[in-house]
C-alpha cells in the first residue's frame, strides 16, 4: 500500500467515525462528485464497518454541471428538482448523516452566466429551507470534506 493509499484511508476513517460518528443502523449519505470515487469508496467501507444500515450516493459530475450552465436556458434554474429535494429532507428526517466532498476545479466556470447560478442558488436556497433548517438545528450530523482534484492541482 503506498503512503497516499494509506493517507486516504485513514482520512475515510477519520470522516465516518470523528466527522459524522456513524451509528449502527444510520443511513449515509454522500454527496460527491465523481472524481473522489476513491475515497467515497472508502467511506462506504468504513460506514459499513462501523454498522451503517446503508450508503446512499449523490453523484455530481462538476464538467456536466458546467455544460448545463453554459446551454441550459435561464428558466432550467428557476425550479428545483423536487424528488432531490424530498429525498434529502424526508433522509434528515430519519437520522441519517449527511457527507459533502468538495474538490471543484476553481476555473470551470469561467465564463459561465454568473446569473445563471445565482438564480439556481437562490432556488435551491428556498427549496432546501426545511433541509437546511434540520442541518442548522444539529439534529442531523454532517460534514464537509476536501478531496483532491486535477483542477486544483493544476492551481498550486
Amino acid at each position: 500500500m503506498t503512503v497516499f493509499s494509506e493517507k486516504l484511508e485513514k482520512y475515510a476513517e477519520l470522516i465516518v467515525k470523528v466527522g459524522v460518528n456513524v451509528q449502527p443502523e444510520q443511513k449515509v449519505v454522500i454527496m460527491a462528485p465523481v472524481d473522489a470515487a476513491p475515497l467515497v469508496r472508502l467511506i462506504s467501507k468504513y460506514a459499513f464497518e462501523v454498522g451503517a444500515e446503508d450508503v446512499i450516493m449523490d453523484w455530481r459530475d462538476e464538467e456536466l454541471g458546467a455544460l448545463r450552465y453554459k446551454n441550459a436556458p435561464l428558466r432550467v434554474f428557476e425550479s428545483a428538482p423536487v424528488h432531490r429535494v424530498a429525498e434529502k429532507t424526508e433522509l434528515a428526517k430519519e437520522g441519517a448523516c449527511f457527507i459533502s466532498i468538495t474538490s471543484e476545479d476553481p476555473d470551470l466556470l469561467n465564463g459561465v452566466d454568473s446569473n445563471k447560478i445565482a438564480t439556481f442558488q437562490k432556488t435551491m436556497g428556498g427549496a432546501m429551507s426545511e433541509f437546511r433548517e434540520l442541518m442548522q438545528a444539529n439534529v442531523v450530523s454532517w460534514t464537509v470534506v476536501a478531496a483532491a482534484s486535477q483542477g486544483w492541482a493544476a492551481k498550486v
